[in-house]
């Protein structure tokens, strides 16, 4: 039977509960901002006026009916309070068993009062409030031996997303170029392990220290689809890791 994961349990498998789609947007809502300016036609847009010249999207909210099939009276009460402290929890990961390999983040934003719904008309709506995005439960994670110059091939099969490069060896200085953007570690590593991550901009050196006053450029992004990532530098001598998870709309 069809159903959700959420919280760590599944809707069906642990609550004998039948999953009813009632509202699961495709698309999160965009935050769009307009402007009517005196003496102009129209208005003016400035959705897309962000650092990365997107527009940004709101909280996506899932409303799923569920039917309840447990037929004795007492122990639908039983199971009444298991749902209860099941969904009452905070942030957890939201998966569809017909939407597989992919989850939000979310957690239940409506009132349930599950013990008098399920004695009676025995069905009751849940709505989960999740991250405009779904991340996929696949990971890229690659590793390249990096001696020179070299150009890197990545097909990114979600939306826009930042990666994480762990770089283990040496080199004077390591540059890191895609989509029009360069990053630059522009200080010595010697059999040591640094790692790059893209998304929270952040340099951490051996796992412990925080090294950004090495960073020179911008923090780069892969784009949907074909992307190619040269990484360059002087007296290369180390292996490159490449990791990120698929975010889609």
């Amino acid at each position: 039977m069809k159903g959700i994961v959420f919280n760590g349990k599944h809707s069906f498998t642990d609550f004998g509960l039948v999953m009813i789609s009632k509202n699961r947007p495709i698309l999160p809502e965009p935050k769009l901002a307009f402007e009517e300016l005196p003496g102009c036609d129209g208005e003016y847009d400035y959705s897309g006026f962000n650092p990365d010249g997107r527009i940004k999207y709101k909280a996506i909210v899932f409303e799923v009916e569920f039917a309840f099939r447990q037929i004795s009276m007492a122990d639908v009460r039983t199971k009444a309070h298991a749902i209860a402290a099941w969904l009452s929890c905070g942030d957890r990961q939201l998966s569809f068993d017909d939407d597989p390999n992919k989850y939000w983040i979310g957690k239940v934003v409506n009132k349930l009062d599950l013990e008098n719904l399920l004695t009676s008309v025995r069905r009751f709506t849940v709505q989960f409030k999740c991250s405009p995005f779904a991340y996929s439960t696949q990971v890229f994670n690659q590793e390249f031996v990096i001696n020179g110059p070299t150009d890197i091939a990545i097909n990114n099969l979600g939306t826009y997303v930042r990666p994480i490069i762990d770089i283990e060896g040496s080199f004077t200085n390591i540059v890191f170029s895609a989509n029009g953007k360069t990053l630059t570690y522009n200080a010595a590593i010697i059999d040591a392990v640094l790692e790059i991550d893209f998304e929270q901009m952040i340099a951490v050196k051996d796992g412990a220290i925080n090294v950004n006053n090495n960073l020179f450029g911008s923090f780069l992004e892969l784009v949907s689809g074909s992307n190619t990532l040269q990484i360059s530098g002087t007296d290369l001598n180390c292996t490159a890791t490449i990791s990120f998870r698929y975010v889609y709309l």
